[in-house]
């Protein structure tokens, strides 16, 4: 199936698609395409896409974090390998907090000994 996929029949496919929210839309920049799913599942979860991509019920888009592994043991297949699409940074995130927790100092001063 994902052999024979093209820039023109890939909307032949069940997709998937990472979306930031539900006022967004997908757009794929493969190579020099723009590529724009007509996605059957919208999600802002990779792990989700990940998962329904083993389970082969859809062609997504995966980071190379999470696609390395499988991509290496079989399980899922690059569709255009000449044409990847662009990295994506990821930033972690983690709320910040006025105060310290009330735990904090003795922890630090327990480091500290």
């Amino acid at each position: 199936m994902i052999a024979t996929a093209t820039y023109e029949n890939l909307h032949q496919f069940p997709l998937a698609a990472w979306i930031r929210d539900a006022n967004s839309h997908a757009s794929w920049c493969l190579g020099e395409n723009v590529f724009e799913p007509q996605a059957m599942l919208t999600t802002n979860d990779y792990l989700r896409l990940r998962a329904r991509a083993l389970a082969a019920e859809f062609v997504t888009e995966l980071p190379p974090f999470l696609a390395a592994e499988p991509i290496s043991d079989g399980r899922l297949a690059e569709v255009f390998v000449d044409d990847p699409m662009p990295e994506q940074h990821v930033s972690l995130l983690y709320p910040a907090h006025r105060h310290p927790a009330s735990c904090a100092p003795i922890s630090t001063s327990a480091r500290n000994r």
